[in-house]
């Protein structure tokens, strides 16, 4: 009787159960035999099944452990491997990295025989090798003598087919159809021989059905002499290629993690220069193998676990991967293993998607059809085209002419001018049809889909997804966007291209926007099917930041055939240029929609500099200081006096936060502060207009460009700005901070000096450009001026070298907008803020992936994250005199993605926490207390507010999180220390003196981490504040609560906790959102408002007061600055608002331009409504900048009179809630100008 205890784990995949099999066999035979398995996914998440599993090991007679990259794909590694180590366990670890095999070579208790046989056996897998290890471990470890059979080695790749046998490449491939597209399906070689391939028999069926040849390829990921395995690189040169150019038209692909290792995640570094699939040239789409059963997966509003999303999303996606859908479930049987159980309807999404890119290939440019999808979004004319960053007209114009270029049908005539095609646009049917008749309805509309037509298309929708749209838009076709019971279909035609707008999502309706979970009018789905089915449109180009399409109700990804994106798209190739700074909103069009990004560049920035009475200001200011130095005394005070009658003029007394009436000793005082600011004013960066895709930056452009991308380190490339001040023999840190001390070498203020740098800078930037950016030329100025200096010379050699050539290389946006419409491989980059010291995230033109979720926060976030949080602290207990209690975060994906974590290093710091990190990868693994004695201050009560897009991307963070907040409460300090533990007390014991059982009142006193509801996407503030329906800031709170309501952690999955939310409300003494660059500033975009902003309102409507509202700026990480909110107003009002180098940058942009401005006032007076922080003299200085210039007023009517009308609206608005009370001139004015534009758009329809 044999007593072998076998103890199986797979580190990094999800197939431990491949023994399974073989071991029941075994077992019979011998029943001696004791095994289990573990999946490394789930001993991280489970610390009881992580226990049972190092008892196993600990009684093991062997472990065989099967490592996918390194051992850091299991968090708690190190403790198992204490057991192993400790117990003497013999331990057989095979890695597809050989040097890790290598390195734990160790624990194998064996003969390098010994070694190599049980190797073979488990690594050429196969039931029959895999009995055979078995049977070779009761020999060894039993002393029993059996017969062993020796290893068999099956074949490492080849072809499969259903039914058929031992198929060879060349024979398959040459059977193929030549008329049908040729669809490869790549799944691995360990399914193959072990017959668990109902996921590629459901692919199989699926490409077939849509009439595709299907190619099912076997094979191992990597290079394996012993196996004989040659790798996806090699099979796809060696047999899938023919006469240089790929044999397959659409990859679909099975198997986890990145394939080509292209990059490390969100550095931006290039680490292998030979990425296959590039080279291969066809699209690959990733489709996913959940680990969940059919009926788990279909409930779970997450789709995938927190290991799948990084293994089966986030490391594809640097392959370039498109991401689709689950292909299969796993369904567990009586014998312990698991088999892979087609789903139909997903397969045939998966192939649909494989098909449809594969037939873009296989169309002429002159009969390929394409729709081209702008965003009206609120529905309103001045909303025409808005996107974050891009001048989307532009944008289309150039994109139209390419076309033409490369041979596409666009008609007879296409628009010159970005004028043109706004005019074009909008004397056609668009979403802001309100005001005209039925009739005209009728003759601008491209085409009306009679009822017939759509419930053919509606009946192909489940019976849930139906139920949802008649739930909130009745029967179809509903009363929306409809005329004579048919839809509208608005749009314009240029031959095969159509130019549209993206239907409305129908959130500002108010039936529908106090419900998160509402999901589009029956005209949406009208819209995309009669793209597909009427148009005919072949692919979609979704032109800027950001839709609707990605964001409606559904799971986080891993759809299914009820999740709103899913049955919208149908899915047409989805082909969207967006800004490389919002990698986290980008990733959701690419998990949701299986959209391939092409990023574009962020708008070029400038330094904002002096202008008016800034300038007036700082001169009358330095003056006033250089008297006091010469001891002129008089003249001094009349320079004082001066300053303080541009002050005056200026409304500066808040910024400077003295009182108007003070004394001027006071106000004296006060000086030197002011110079600092107007110093910092000045070095804000600060939009030069938007971008066109495109089109490389040209003239004064091209040095701003140069001069912003380099103002930092670049990693180990030095600041150009920075080194010319060190030659000069300055700390650039010391001369920003100081600005009014003196230098001691020139008496100059210190301000005056870094002024002096910043031109230097400009200057060698402009000769530079003038040289061409030549690399000799440069360095010669380098030699001349500068005596080579070697910092200098980097800074100059990396402009030259890289940088440049990557700004010019921006005309490959376009290019790669083209090459996807041809059916091509787009190449994967990294994306974030380039101004932020990451100019190598350059060129643009690429399918973006943002970064490993398993890496935050970086040891780089931790260091910024935790200044950060000191100085959120430093200033409470400056203004408050005390450490504040409780503070509330808002916490977005996309800032995550971009600094690595910053947010999640300032949270973790104010608990008292701190990351572990593995030491190989940088991945965290866990996280630890620090010490109260070491930390030096109590631990802080923190409450989190994440977006729905943080709860998709990375819900490891957010049960890191919440494991954390039960590490902290349970710790046994006093109230003094630890707030968070207070707090929880006092809560759970009013609770149950409320009559509410312990355990549920434990419960609900410990959430801290609350978000939008599942499958929805969120806050709810600004569509309040859009539709101006609302009374007061109850109206907006309630809203906030009502949409943020929704817990998480673990074992929480957003259930809605309404009095645990208000609770935590009721206890903020502190609101934090942090910003990442000067590339979005809170009158950017109305995310800021809603979220903050909504915060503070939420808030303010429980508590009765405004709590510490900050925004911490990490843009330049040297040197972080903490705002309140109502300062970084003030601040953005200065240095970019009433800078005329930013109106000037809009108003090359003509009706886009216009439109930044009515976004603008939009969010300042979001600001207010929600948290009270905008000055009279704000409101007034839109007024007089924009309205009241006559020649600003005369462009601005010209460009968008609809945007300069909802200005003056906004305005009204304002004015009319109390917020601003100006001048009876001023309301007249503006009464004036809104009834003038009312008539004069009035006469244009």
């Amino acid at each position: 009787m044999i007593s072998l205890r076998f103890v199986n784990i797979s580190i990094g995949t999800k197939d431990s159960f491949l023994l399974n099999r073989a071991a029941a066999e075994v077992g019979v035979e011998h029943p001696g035999l004791v095994y289990s398995n573990y999946d490394s996914a789930d001993l991280d998440s489970d610390p009881e099944l992580l226990l049972r599993a190092c008892e196993d090991a600990a009684d093991a007679d062997l472990i065989t452990l099967k490592v996918h990259g390194d051992t850091t794909y299991m968090k708690r590694f190190d403790r198992l491997r204490k057991v192993i180590d400790s117990k003497g366990v013999c331990s057989l670890l095979v890695c597809t990295d050989e040097c890790v095999t290598v390195d734990f070579r160790y624990m194998f208790k064996g003969s390098d025989q010994e070694f190599e046989t049980a190797c073979a056996y488990y690594i050429l897998g196969g039931d029959d090798n895999l009995r055979s290890l078995f049977l070779w471990a009761i020999c060894r470890f039993d002393g029993l003598e059996i017969d062993v059979p020796e290893p068999s080695r099956p074949p490492a790749q080849g072809i499969y087919y259903p039914g058929r046998e031992d198929i060879g490449f060349e024979s398959y491939l040459g059977e193929l159809d030549p008329s049908k597209p040729s669809i490869g399906i790549f799944f691995y070689q360990k399914q193959w021989l072990t017959g668990n391939v109902g996921n590629v028999d459901g692919l199989i069926r699926a490409v077939e059905r849509r009439g595709g040849n299907p190619v099912a390829v076997f094979l191992q990921t990597y290079e394996e002499p012993l196996a004989g395995a040659i790798g996806v690189k090699r099979v796809l040169r060696e047999h899938l290629t023919v006469n240089g150019g790929p044999i397959l038209d659409a990859i679909i692909e099975t198997m986890s993690f990145s394939q080509t290792l292209i990059a490390t995640p969100g550095d931006g570094e290039q680490v292998s220069d030979d990425n296959f699939f590039a080279s291969y040239g066809v699209p690959v789409i990733q489709t996913m193998t959940p680990s969940a059963d059919y009926e788990t997966w279909k409930a779970d509003i997450n789709g995938l676990s927190p290991a799948e999303v990084a293994f089966d999303v986030a490391h594809p996606e640097f392959d370039g991967q498109i991401i689709s859908v689950p292909s299969c479930s796993t369904e567990k049987l009586d014998d312990g293993s698991r088999v892979y159980v087609a789903m139909d309807d997903r397969d045939d999404r998966v192939a649909d998607i494989a098909v449809m890119w594969a037939m873009l290939r296989r169309t002429s440019n002159a009969e390929r059809r394409v729709a081209i999808l702008l965003y009206m979004y609120p529905p309103k004319t001045a909303n025409a085209g808005v996107a974050a960053g891009l001048d989307t007209f532009a944008s289309v114009v150039d994109i139209l002419h390419r076309m033409r270029d490369d041979g596409y049908d666009v008609g007879d005539a296409i628009p010159e001018t970005p004028r043109e095609l706004v005019d074009t646009l909008l004397s056609g049917l668009t979403n802001d049809f309100d005001w005209i008749s039925d009739e005209e309805v009728r003759r601008r509309s491209l085409d009306l889909v009679g009822p017939e037509q759509y419930d053919q298309w509606y009946r192909t929708l489940s019976d849930a997804a139906r139920s949802r749209m008649e739930d909130g838009w009745g029967r179809p076709p509903g009363d929306f966007y409809t005329v004579d019971g048919g839809i509208a279909i608005p749009g314009t035609v240029f031959g095969n291209v159509l130019v549209g707008f993206q239907p409305d999502r129908g959130r500002d309706i108010q039936e529908s926007y106090h419900d998160p979970l509402t999901v589009m009018p029956h005209q949406y789905l009208a819209y995309y099917r009669w793209l597909r089915n009427v148009f005919g449109a072949q692919a979609v180009i979704h032109v800027g930041t950001h839709g609707t399409l990605e964001w409606l109700p559904g799971k986080s990804v891993a759809l299914s055939g009820d999740c709103c994106p899913d049955y919208i798209l149908d899915p047409i190739p989805d082909i969207y240029p967006y800004v490389i700074g919002n990698p986290g909103e980008g990733v959701q069009a690419k998990r949701r929609a299986a959209a391939v990004i092409i990023d574009h560049m962020i708008p070029i920035m400038t330094r904002a500099g002096g202008y008016d009475e800034i300038s007036e200001l700082e001169a009358a200011v330095q003056k006033y200081m250089d008297a006091g130095t010469r001891g002129q005394t008089e003249a001094r005070s009349l320079y004082l006096a001066g300053i303080r009658n541009i002050v005056q003029r200026m409304d500066l007394y808040s910024d400077m936060k003295v009182d108007p009436s003070c004394s001027d000793e006071v106000f004296a005082d006060a000086v030197d502060d002011l110079y600092d600011y107007i110093v910092e004013v000045k070095g804000n960066l600060i939009k030069d207009g938007l971008h066109i895709l495109g089109r490389p930056p040209e003239g004064d452009l091209m040095e701003e460009a140069v001069y912003c991308l380099t103002r930092l380190d670049n990693g180990d490339v030095p600041s150009l700005r920075d080194s010319i001040a060190a030659y000069r023999g300055y700390d650039i840190l010391d001369l920003q901070n100081n600005s009014s001390e003196r230098d001691s070498r020139t008496g100059r203020l210190k301000g005056e000096v870094l002024e002096s740098v910043e031109d230097e800078d400009f200057e060698l930037i402009g000769r530079m450009h003038e040289a061409g950016f030549d690399p000799g030329a440069c360095l010669a100025l380098v030699s001349s001026s500068y005596h080579d200096d070697e910092r200098i010379g980097q800074a100059v050699s990396f402009i030259c070298d890289q940088l440049v050539p990557n700004l010019n290389r921006m005309g490959g946006e376009i290019d790669s907008v083209m090459d996807a419409l041809k059916g091509r491989y787009i190449l994967p980059g990294p994306a974030g803020c380039p101004t932020r010291g990451r100019a190598q995230l350059l060129p643009t033109g690429r399918n973006f992936y943002s970064l490993d979720p398993d890496s935050v926060p970086w040891h780089s976030s931790w260091e910024i994250g935790r200044r950060m949080a000191d100085q959120m602290l430093e200033r409470h207990i400056r203004d408050r005199g005390a450490y504040p209690r409780t503070v509330g975060i808002v916490v977005w994906a996309t800032d995550t993605m971009k600094t690595g974590g910053d947010d999640i290093a300032y949270i973790l710091w104010l608990m008292g926490l701190r990351p572990v990190w593995t030491g190989y990868a940088g991945r965290v693994k866990d996280i630890e207390v620090i010490p109260i004695e070491e930390l030096g201050r109590p631990r802080i009560d923190v409450t989190l507010r994440i977006s729905g897009l943080f709860r998709d991307t990375f819900p490891n963070i957010v049960q890191l999180i919440d494991r954390g907040v039960g590490m902290i409460s349970s710790l046994d300090e006093s109230d003094d220390e630890n707030y968070l533990a207070a707090n929880l007390r006092a809560d759970i014991a009013k609770a149950i003196s409320d009559g509410i059982p312990e355990d549920r009142a434990r419960g609900e006193a410990s959430i801290r981490i609350f978000g939008d509801a599942p499958g929805s996407y969120g806050s709810g503030t600004n569509i309040l504040i859009r539709t101006s329906d609302w009374k007061d800031v109850s109206d907006i709170g309630d809203i906030y609560r009502s949409y943020g309501q929704y817990a998480y952690g673990i074992g929480r999955k957003g259930e809605a906790r309404p009095e645990a939310f208000r609770r935590r409300l009721e206890l903020m003494d502190v609101t934090v959102k942090n910003s990442v660059s000067r590339e979005y500033d809170m009158f950017d975009n109305d995310d800021v408002y809603n979220d903050l902003g909504g915060f503070n309102a939420a808030v303010r409507s429980v508590r009765g007061r405004m709590p510490m509202s900050v925004i911490g700026c990490s843009a330049d990480t040297s040197n972080i600055r903490t705002r309140t909110v109502d300062e970084e107003g003030r601040f953005v009002f200065r240095s970019k608002i009433n800078n005329p180098k930013w109106l000037e940058g809009l108003k090359r942009h003509g009706f886009r331009g216009a439109e930044e401005i009515s976004d603008m006032t939009e969010y300042v007076f979001g600001w207010d409504a929600t948290s009270d922080i905008i000055d009279p003299w704000m409101y007034q200085s839109i007024a007089d900048r924009f309205l009241f210039d006559e020649e600003t007023a005369e462009w601005f009517r010209d460009a968008n009179p609809y945007a300069m009308q909802a200005t003056a609206a906004r305005l009204l608005e304002a004015i009319g809630r109390g917020m601003w009370d100006p001048d009876d001139i001023t309301k007249e004015q503006l009464q004036e100008i809104y009834q003038d534009l009312e008539s004069d758009l009035e006469g244009m329809q």
